[in-house]
């Protein structure tokens, strides 16, 4: 997906509750930038949502991010934002294994 520095995104994250009781869950979102001039976090959290959902419900976490907040300082100390891959991540925990993951494409003359 091609996004420009104007965009918002919604991430909606489905959940179902496959226990007998009552459960919250949280859904973390973390973002990485695949290359850089500057090496950035593994996982930088980028926001959380809450659900509460009865036995055998499901329901949907809906997150926004703002592409212009993937910005970062660059090598001179100058927030920045380079043309590029960025994955989106989405989760219960910060085990990479277990986060769902999706490639948006940053172009700044998209």
């Amino acid at each position: 997906m091609m996004v420009s520095a104007n965009d918002t995104l919604e991430i909606r994250i489905d959940i179902r509750n496959g226990g007998t009781h009552t459960a919250q869950e949280t859904v973390f979102m973390f973002t990485h930038d695949r290359v850089a001039s500057v090496t950035r976090p593994l996982l930088e959290l980028k926001g959380f949502g809450k659900i509460t959902l009865a036995p055998g419900a499901a329901g949907t976490v809906a997150l926004h991010l703002s592409v212009a907040d993937l910005a970062f300082l660059g090598p001179d100390l100058k927030p920045c934002m380079e043309d590029g891959e960025i994955e989106i991540l989405a989760g219960p925990n910060a085990g990479i294994d277990q986060l769902l993951k999706e490639i948006i494409v940053f172009r700044r003359d998209y």
